[in-house]
Protein backbone atom coordinates (compact mmCIF):
# COMPACT_ATOMS: atom_id res chain seq x y z
CA UNK A 1 0.00 0.00 0.00
CA UNK A 2 2.66 2.19 -0.67
CA UNK A 3 1.40 5.92 -2.24
CA UNK A 4 -2.03 4.52 -3.38
CA UNK A 5 -5.11 5.67 -2.83
CA UNK A 6 -7.03 2.53 -3.05
CA UNK A 7 -6.44 1.81 0.53
CA UNK A 8 -8.18 3.36 3.93
CA UNK A 9 -6.46 6.24 4.67
CA UNK A 10 -4.53 6.85 8.15
CA UNK A 11 -6.56 8.71 10.52
CA UNK A 12 -4.09 11.55 10.58
CA UNK A 13 -3.27 11.97 6.86
CA UNK A 14 -4.41 14.93 4.67
CA UNK A 15 -6.61 14.57 2.22
CA UNK A 16 -6.01 16.33 -1.09
CA UNK A 17 -8.81 18.70 -1.82
CA UNK A 18 -11.10 17.98 -5.15
CA UNK A 19 -13.44 20.40 -6.49
CA UNK A 20 -16.54 18.68 -7.10
CA UNK A 21 -17.60 19.42 -10.60
CA UNK A 22 -21.36 17.66 -11.02
CA UNK A 23 -22.93 20.14 -8.07
CA UNK A 24 -21.04 23.37 -10.10
CA UNK A 25 -22.83 22.15 -13.58
CA UNK A 26 -25.57 21.61 -11.54
CA UNK A 27 -25.87 25.38 -9.70
CA UNK A 28 -24.66 26.52 -13.73
CA UNK A 29 -27.72 25.28 -15.03
CA UNK A 30 -30.07 26.64 -12.53
CA UNK A 31 -28.45 30.21 -12.74
CA UNK A 32 -29.50 29.51 -16.70
CA UNK A 33 -32.67 28.49 -16.63
CA UNK A 34 -33.31 31.31 -13.61
CA UNK A 35 -31.99 34.20 -16.00
CA UNK A 36 -33.96 33.09 -19.11
CA UNK A 37 -36.82 32.98 -16.89
CA UNK A 38 -36.56 36.89 -16.01
CA UNK A 39 -35.57 37.89 -19.00
CA UNK A 40 -38.58 35.93 -20.63
CA UNK A 41 -41.04 37.68 -18.00
CA UNK A 42 -39.53 41.13 -18.94
CA UNK A 43 -40.15 41.15 -22.79
CA UNK A 44 -43.97 41.34 -20.98
CA UNK A 45 -43.02 44.66 -19.85
CA UNK A 46 -42.07 46.23 -22.58
CA UNK A 47 -45.32 45.21 -24.15
CA UNK A 48 -47.87 47.20 -21.95
CA UNK A 49 -50.55 48.92 -24.28
CA UNK A 50 -51.28 52.65 -24.36
CA UNK A 51 -53.38 55.34 -26.07
CA UNK A 52 -51.00 57.97 -27.94
CA UNK A 53 -52.48 61.49 -27.70
CA UNK A 54 -53.02 63.69 -30.47
CA UNK A 55 -51.10 66.54 -29.06
CA UNK A 56 -51.45 68.81 -26.12
CA UNK A 57 -53.77 71.86 -26.70
CA UNK A 58 -51.23 74.58 -25.82
CA UNK A 59 -48.52 73.43 -27.94
CA UNK A 60 -47.13 75.62 -31.20
CA UNK A 61 -45.48 74.26 -33.86
CA UNK A 62 -41.80 75.47 -34.41
CA UNK A 63 -41.64 77.89 -36.93
CA UNK A 64 -38.65 77.71 -39.04
CA UNK A 65 -38.38 78.31 -42.26
CA UNK A 66 -35.47 75.80 -42.62
CA UNK A 67 -37.14 72.59 -42.25
CA UNK A 68 -37.04 69.89 -44.76
CA UNK A 69 -40.44 68.38 -45.25
CA UNK A 70 -40.65 64.55 -45.71
CA UNK A 71 -43.96 63.04 -46.42
CA UNK A 72 -45.03 59.37 -46.38
CA UNK A 73 -48.07 58.48 -47.72
CA UNK A 74 -50.69 55.43 -46.33
CA UNK A 75 -49.03 53.53 -49.46
CA UNK A 76 -45.34 54.33 -48.99
CA UNK A 77 -45.01 57.11 -51.60
CA UNK A 78 -42.33 59.58 -50.22
CA UNK A 79 -42.31 63.02 -50.97
CA UNK A 80 -39.96 66.16 -50.22
CA UNK A 81 -41.21 69.56 -50.13
CA UNK A 82 -44.13 68.29 -51.81
CA UNK A 83 -42.26 66.49 -54.72
CA UNK A 84 -42.88 62.99 -55.21
CA UNK A 85 -39.40 60.87 -54.61
CA UNK A 86 -38.42 57.23 -54.89
CA UNK A 87 -36.64 55.74 -51.47
CA UNK A 88 -33.89 55.14 -53.57
CA UNK A 89 -33.31 58.88 -54.05
CA UNK A 90 -34.15 59.66 -50.06
CA UNK A 91 -30.33 59.91 -49.61
CA UNK A 92 -28.91 60.95 -52.09
CA UNK A 93 -31.52 64.47 -51.70
CA UNK A 94 -30.83 64.44 -47.97
CA UNK A 95 -27.15 64.70 -48.64
CA UNK A 96 -27.02 67.61 -51.02
CA UNK A 97 -29.12 69.70 -48.36
CA UNK A 98 -27.19 68.64 -45.68
CA UNK A 99 -24.00 70.18 -48.27
CA UNK A 100 -26.33 73.43 -48.63
CA UNK A 101 -26.94 73.77 -45.07
CA UNK A 102 -23.67 73.28 -44.09
CA UNK A 103 -22.85 76.50 -46.48
CA UNK A 104 -25.16 78.45 -44.72
CA UNK A 105 -23.74 77.44 -41.45
CA UNK A 106 -27.42 75.63 -40.09
CA UNK A 107 -28.31 72.23 -39.16
CA UNK A 108 -30.28 70.46 -41.34
CA UNK A 109 -33.79 69.53 -39.59
CA UNK A 110 -36.34 67.39 -41.29
CA UNK A 111 -40.41 67.39 -40.52
CA UNK A 112 -41.77 64.37 -41.07
CA UNK A 113 -45.11 64.27 -42.42
CA UNK A 114 -47.15 60.93 -42.08
CA UNK A 115 -50.45 59.92 -42.86
CA UNK A 116 -52.23 58.48 -40.23
CA UNK A 117 -52.76 55.09 -41.95
CA UNK A 118 -49.72 54.37 -42.77
CA UNK A 119 -47.77 51.31 -41.57
CA UNK A 120 -44.99 51.73 -38.88
CA UNK A 121 -42.71 49.72 -41.05
CA UNK A 122 -42.87 52.52 -43.80
CA UNK A 123 -42.46 55.18 -41.29
CA UNK A 124 -39.19 53.60 -39.63
CA UNK A 125 -37.70 52.56 -42.73
CA UNK A 126 -38.20 56.64 -43.88
CA UNK A 127 -36.52 57.27 -40.52
CA UNK A 128 -33.93 54.64 -40.91
CA UNK A 129 -32.55 56.32 -44.03
CA UNK A 130 -32.83 59.82 -42.93
CA UNK A 131 -30.59 58.61 -39.55
CA UNK A 132 -28.20 56.81 -42.18
CA UNK A 133 -27.82 60.89 -43.90
CA UNK A 134 -26.79 61.74 -40.00
CA UNK A 135 -29.62 63.70 -39.68
CA UNK A 136 -30.16 64.02 -35.96
CA UNK A 137 -33.21 66.77 -35.83
CA UNK A 138 -36.40 65.20 -36.44
CA UNK A 139 -40.01 66.46 -35.65
CA UNK A 140 -42.94 65.34 -36.61
CA UNK A 141 -46.51 66.58 -37.41
CA UNK A 142 -49.14 65.90 -35.38
CA UNK A 143 -53.01 67.06 -34.99
CA UNK A 144 -53.48 69.28 -32.47
CA UNK A 145 -55.63 67.75 -29.15
CA UNK A 146 -59.18 67.76 -29.58
CA UNK A 147 -61.34 65.00 -31.41
CA UNK A 148 -59.81 63.09 -34.47
CA UNK A 149 -60.45 64.73 -37.64
CA UNK A 150 -60.00 63.47 -41.45
CA UNK A 151 -56.75 63.37 -42.57
CA UNK A 152 -55.79 66.58 -44.34
CA UNK A 153 -51.96 67.78 -46.21
CA UNK A 154 -49.43 69.11 -43.44
CA UNK A 155 -47.25 72.04 -44.40
CA UNK A 156 -43.83 72.60 -42.95
CA UNK A 157 -44.08 75.44 -39.94
CA UNK A 158 -43.61 78.61 -42.05
CA UNK A 159 -42.49 82.39 -40.20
Amino acid sequence: MAGGSSGPTKPGARRRARIEIIPLIDIMFFLLASFMLVSMSMLKVQGLKVQLPTGIKTSLPENKPDFLTLSITKTGDLGIDKEPIRAEELIPRLLKRIEEDARMKRETRVYVNADRDTPHGLVVDALDRVRTAKITHISFAIQSGGPVEPAKTVDAPTK
